[in-house]
């Protein structure tokens, strides 16, 4: 939520799966539980995930990697947030990766 209480972020009730960065991207373009507008999180509203729910124990996560819509250093990798300490990859994780994902949409 942001804060002037009005604006935040939806999160999936769970994860959709494992997939490389294109396919991340595309699975949440198409998700459709609760409407449409749901997309792959940016690297900052992923660590917002993070911090706010996973470091509380709210909700269930995986202590595994998850894909962000970031670019990486080039097109060939992408970013990524380490749930297991909160850590972001800073663009070195191949696309073809198969990572967590979630999807985010706003309100």
């Amino acid at each position: 939520m942001e804060q002037n209480g009005k604006n935040g972020l939806i999160i999936t009730k769970q994860e959709l799966g494992k997939f490389t960065l294109k396919e991340a991207k595309q699975k949440c373009k198409t998700y459709t539980d609760n409407g449409s507008g749901w997309y792959l999180p940016s690297i900052e509203e992923l660590e917002l995930v993070y911090q706010n729910l996973k470091a509380k124990n709210i909700g269930t996560f995986s202590t595994d990697y998850y894909w962000s819509a970031d670019e990486g250093r080039n097109a060939y990798f992408g970013n990524a947030v380490d749930f297991t300490t909160g850590d972001r990859t800073f663009g070195d994780m191949g696309i073809d990766a198969e990572l967590l994902v979630i999807a985010v949409k706003k309100f």
